[in-house]
């Protein structure tokens, strides 16, 4: 457009808006309904799903806000003040109210108290227990048969500190995992940590605070070449010269492996995935393979955490050795884990040997496989007899070997073991008669490989199909009876399983809850295929494992209760002690605690 045809069209507007104005009285204000509609329509699309809470101060005129509510992507209001979110309440604009400032007007706090209408749309934010005293106060000032519960937020600062510089508003005074926990008390509310939400598991789940640790990352300090590992108590497959490494609790798994192989560190052994953050990992007893390695909790050797007093405490072996052994796998019961001290070895090559088998040949070879090798994981696809078998061996410094060319990862690991996975998965949710036969297909896809990379390359795998999974802790000697068992399931079953089942090994460990507590471990994992109906294949596979005392994965799917999973955790009671002195309260508890380590 040229300017004399932009000035053209100004003036064709103030002209069009002289007209609509001129017979009106000033002060008046005039908006433009399409340029309206099209900022709420780019604010929809940059929340990328996320609703959109209407904050009044910025939309003073009723018939926007309610035009704006009518719009998909628009949910609820902010109010300037709680006067104003009465008034509100008492139109017909739709929509909760929260009230964004913190409120000290006592009458309007005993107006609220004292409607019910009003009640069931308002909530206050509070970001300090003095307010709630307030609160408190106004509400019990009203005559009990008018009164009724005052809902509540909490507000929590969520700007940003870089060194001395600070970014975005100070708007709450809590700043602090302790500050919040206090403040959650003060309003009655229970508290769940949070980490990247991989698990299955409802351990997370809470109507309470959730409290996302996502913004605590990053390492907190590095001690090297402390001591040997048998020296700090810790598994001696560590080896000679252990470094101790401060992390922060909402550090996720594939960013602590790159900070460490930065230093030249690595983890001594690692899961599959590497979503998770570490607290996560270490509450819900993450492990990887190996039958000389323990799972990750086993690794560590300090916590930080924040108890339901709101108090910040340090544990270990020798400071509070109670609350760590509790601790350092509390399934979220115990506190709120805020940095962790985790024994960590020189970076390391691993040499990867992978290759499909006949299960026969397996299931008579896996013992021995398990005891040699650093590093065994097995994929059984069922109704075949294929297996998919790997086995992983760690290098010593100057051990080298041929890395994995680019076009063969992408071949094996993006397209084979996602893209198609998800496709046969998808086809054998439509198709059950057909899953048999995608399983021998995905069973033969696979060909051998050998190759080396850093340990953490190895160890952790992409995984983007979607799946359900309940996996169990069996004593190591029990897998060749339970593959055979599942084996002879799957012939006799109806609907088919389409997804593989997984075998791994670990070390016996000291970690009270940890599912390898005090033996040495097979791990079987089940997986259904998220788009396939529920079916009773993990309460059968459950039934199994019970007679082989079957200790479930905290982040993943079991039915046991806390009377079964006291026979099967030596220190269970020990650890309801710990819980019992730190939270008697069950500040931290949820229904998933309650079913597993009772009320």
């Amino acid at each position: 457009m040229s300017t004399d045809d932009a000035r053209e069209v100004t003036a064709h507007r103030y002209a069009r808006l002289d007209r609509a104005t001129g017979s009106r009285a000033a002060p008046l204000a005039v908006v433009d309904l399409d340029a309206f509609d099209r900022n709420a329509d780019a604010l929809v699309a940059r929340a990328g799903g996320a609703p959109i809470r209407l904050a009044t101060k910025s939309v003073r005129c009723r018939h926007l806000i309610a035009r704006a509510l009518a719009r998909p992507g628009f949910q609820g209001l902010l109010a300037f003040s709680l006067r104003e979110a009465l008034w509100l309440a008492g139109t017909q604009i739709g929509g909760d109210i929260l009230v964004a400032y913190p409120c000290v007007d006592a009458a309007a706090v005993g107006e609220l108290a004292g409607d019910d209408r009003a009640r069931e749309r308002i909530a206050l934010v509070v970001d300090a227990p003095e307010q709630l005293a307030l609160i408190g106060s106004a509400v019990r000032a009203v005559a009990p048969a008018r009164r009724g519960p005052v809902r509540v937020w909490l507000d929590i600062d969520c700007s940003l500190r870089v060194g001395p510089a600070h970014l975005g508003a100070r708007r709450s005074p809590l700043h602090t995992v302790s500050e919040v926990v206090r403040a959650a008390r003060a309003v009655g509310r229970s508290v769940k940590p949070v980490g990247s939400g991989h698990s299955f598991s409802p351990v997370a789940l809470t109507d309470g605070v959730l409290v996302d640790l996502s913004g605590m990352c990053g390492l907190a300090g590095v001690d090297r070449n402390v001591a040997r590992a048998s020296a700090l108590g810790l598994p001696a497959a560590l080896g000679e010269s252990v470094s101790l490494v401060r992390v922060r609790a909402g550090t996720r798994l594939r960013h602590l492996n790159q900070m460490l192989a930065e230093q030249g560190l690595a983890m001594p052994n690692l899961g599959d995935i590497d979503a998770q953050t570490i607290s996560g990992a270490l509450a819900t007893g993450t492990h990887g393979t190996g039958a000389r390695f323990p799972g990750l909790a086993a690794c560590v050797t300090a916590v930080q955490l924040v108890l339901a007093d709101a108090s910040i405490v340090e544990c270990s072996r020798h400071v509070r050795p109670e609350l760590f052994a509790a601790a350092r796998l509390g399934i979220g019961a115990i506190g709120i884990v805020t940095e962790v001290e985790l024994a960590c070895v020189p970076a390391f090559l691993v040499r990867a040997q992978e290759r499909p088998e006949r299960l026969d040949a397996v299931l008579e070879r896996l013992p021995a496989w398990g005891a040699d090798t650093d590093h065994v994981d097995l994929y059984v696809f069922p109704h075949t007899d294929r297996a998919l078998v790997k086995r992983n061996t760690r290098l010593g410094p100057g051990e080298d070997g041929p890395r994995l060319a680019d076009w063969r990862r992408r071949l094996d690991d993006d397209l084979l073991s996602n893209t198609v996975l998800e496709r046969v998965c998808r086809l054998g949710s439509r198709s059950p008669a057909r899953v048999p036969a995608l399983n021998e297909v995905a069973g033969r896809a696979l060909s051998a490989r050998t190759f080396v990379a850093p340990s953490h390359e190895v160890f952790v795998t992409r995984r983007d199909v979607r799946f359900r999974e309940c996996e169990w802790a069996v004593p190591a000697a029990s897998l060749v009876p339970l593959l055979t068992g599942l084996r002879e399931y799957f012939a006799r079953r109806d609907p088919v399983v389409g997804m593989p089942v997984e075998v791994r090994f670990g070390a016996a460990d000291d970690v009270w809850l940890s599912p390898g507590f005090g033996r040495d471990t097979g791990y079987l994992a089940v997986h259904e295929h998220h788009s396939a109906p529920p079916s009773s294949y993990f309460a059968d596979v459950e039934a199994m494992v019970r007679e082989h005392a079957g200790r479930p994965h905290w982040g993943k799917l079991h039915g046991l209760g806390a009377d079964r999973l006291r026979e099967l955790y030596p220190r269970f009671d020990d650890f309801v002690a710990v819980r019992d002195a730190v939270d008697p309260q069950r500040l931290f508890g949820n229904e998933y605690l309650t079913r597993v380590l009772g009320d």
